[in-house]
């Protein structure tokens, strides 16, 4: 699934699994971010709200009070060229068929989040194997103090 560019509708995406805050959002995206894109782009509405989370692979980009995410999203995808490997990740109607008529490749936000979950499951099953592979030894038992 990696993508050049990937651009992602924030708090359309974040509704999808109601339990999710941004925070826990962007803390998953983060932890896949090579595998999804070289370059991921997360909008959100509005003004800039207090974020714990810091992320060097992702650029999370407000709206801001005068314009919508959709506006943002729309305003990005008209700017930079499509092509097979650029994304945008929303289920509004508008953005979609802004992206289709750029030639972006599009997915819904239920679709993304199935997508993430196969990736973290796969994720979660390389660390256990490599978890497995280290062969424990006294001092795992007994460290040193």
């Amino acid at each position: 699934m990696a993508y050049d560019t990937l651009i992602i509708d924030g708090h359309n995406l974040a509704h999808q699994e109601p339990f999710y805050h941004p925070e826990e959002l962007i803390q998953r995206l983060d932890n896949l971010s090579s595998q999804l894109a070289a370059k991921i782009i997360l909008v959100f509405d509005g003004n800039p709200f207090p974020l714990q989370a810091r992320s060097k692979n992702i650029n999370i980009v407000f709206a801001g009070k005068l314009k919508s995410a959709d506006d943002l999203i729309e305003r990005l995808l008209l700017k930079e060229k499509g092509g097979t490997s650029k994304c945008v990740v929303s289920s509004d109607r508008q953005i979609i068929e802004v992206a289709r008529g750029q030639h972006w490749s599009t997915a819904s936000s239920l679709n993304f989040l199935k997508e993430v979950g196969q990736s973290q499951e796969q994720l979660d099953k390389t660390i256990k194997r490599q978890n497995y592979m280290h062969k424990p030894t006294l001092g795992d038992f007994f460290p040193e103090e």
